[in-house]
């Protein structure tokens, strides 16, 4: 197997690979349904992880690494005051320099020319995920619980019975269906009421 997969015996492949597979997995948590950056999220991991098998990696850096894009997408849905984010950017940054074996038999290493773009790349990625978040939660002033209805949510989760989670505004909602249906990851629904912190929803009928 590894022998079809030789061309990927590359460290700066491998960091691309693996970098554009987490971005890919984080975008569809970001934009449910769309299944294509998901797909394609998982296909450069796979392919990630047959190249990283033929590299000398460090596994203590590729942890940091992997901890660190959690902490950063963690920022996105949990915020935290930018400390995931910062927390997480910095020791993204860290890994990515340190992801081969130093003095490694190959003498491989991975192109300050690849990291540097890509680290920029991630950053911006990420600021302009955090501005339009902070954009749509800021876009309209909510007064009670009258300011929630008739608003869109789009389910993250296929319902279990009548309950599930869902995405509104950016925000993450526990919600409870009104009407007999089954809900998919993906459905968009309507608000009817508010019970607390639960929302009441109805499936829109396309």
């Amino acid at each position: 197997m590894f022998e079809t997969f030789s061309f990927l015996a590359n460290p700066d492949l491998f960091y691309v690979l693996l970098i554009a597979g987490f971005l890919g997995i984080a975008l569809e948590f970001l934009h449910p349904a769309t299944f294509i950056p998901g797909i394609l999220g998982l296909l450069c991991l796979f392919l990630a992880v047959i190249s990283g098998a033929m590299l000398p990696l460090s596994t203590n850096a590729v942890i940091i690494l992997v901890v660190s894009i959690i902490f950063m997408v963690a920022e996105i849905f949990v915020p935290a005051f930018g400390l995931l984010g910062v927390g997480g950017f910095v020791g993204f940054v860290f890994a990515s320099f340190m992801l081969m074996e130093r003095n490694n038999e190959m003498g491989l290493s991975i192109s300050n020319y690849t990291i540097i773009p890509v680290v920029i790349l991630v950053a911006l990625a990420f600021l302009g995920v955090g501005y339009l978040l902070i954009k749509s939660q800021k876009s309209r002033i909510r007064t009670g619980e009258e300011a929630l209805l008739g608003d869109v949510a789009i389910a993250v989760e296929d319902f279990q019975g009548t309950e599930g989670m869902v995405r509104m505004d950016g925000e993450f909602w526990s919600a409870e269906l009104i009407d007999a249906a089954f809900v998919r990851r993906g459905d968009r629904l309507v608000v009817k009421a508010r019970d607390g912190l639960k929302l009441k929803v109805q499936i829109v009928r396309s």
